[in-house]
């Protein structure tokens, strides 16, 4: 089963590395530029849509 917490990081020592370092780092990478990427895309559709609502014409109850 894999480790879900970091418990220890050397990422000075070159067998620290060797030893499954790496497999972590690279797990936590793929996982943060997936969580950037999501949120970059969540972003820059509601920045979209929210431009978009200006053509509608809202009353102050259905704004809030």
């Amino acid at each position: 089963m894999a480790e879900r917490w970091i418990s220890e990081w050397r990422p000075d020592d070159p067998d620290f590395w060797e030893a499954g370092g790496r497999k972590i780092a690279r797990r936590n990478l793929v996982f943060s530029i997936f969580a950037e990427h999501l949120g970059f895309t969540l972003w820059t559709v509601w920045s979209i849509v929210a431009v978009q609502l200006g053509a509608y014409e809202f009353s102050t109850d259905q704004l809030f």
